[in-house]
């Protein structure tokens, strides 16, 4: 099954002012290649390689789908090891909250 994947597309203007600040370039084929904020590689400005964004001009995330990906990964290891650290096996309480009876909270 062939996939149809979305091109960057803005304002010429926009696309310009991205070209001189190196966010983007053309590839030798004359292809538009976007730079990933965190990795700093030059991939296809497409969604194979980016995912989406509406409220980017280009409709794209500003890091590529890997780096993405290996975010969400250490972030879950994260939350393992603190909750592996912990020794009752429980999160930390980080604020206690007092429990009311009804109304007892609207009482002055």
């Amino acid at each position: 099954m062939n996939q149809i994947y979305k091109q960057a597309t803005m304002p010429s203007a926009t696309l310009a002012r991205y070209l001189s600040k190196g966010r983007y370039q053309y590839d030798e084929d004359g292809e538009l290649e976007k730079r990933c904020s965190r990795c700093k590689e030059f991939l296809p400005a497409d969604s194979e390689f980016f995912g989406a964004q509406k409220s980017n001009p280009d409709g794209l995330r500003g890091h590529c789908k890997y780096c993405d990906s290996e975010r969400k990964r250490l972030a879950a290891e994260g939350q393992k090891q603190l909750l592996n650290g912990n020794q009752l096996g429980q999160l930390p309480i980080i604020k206690q909250i007092p429990i009311f009876s009804k109304g007892e909270h609207h009482a002055r």
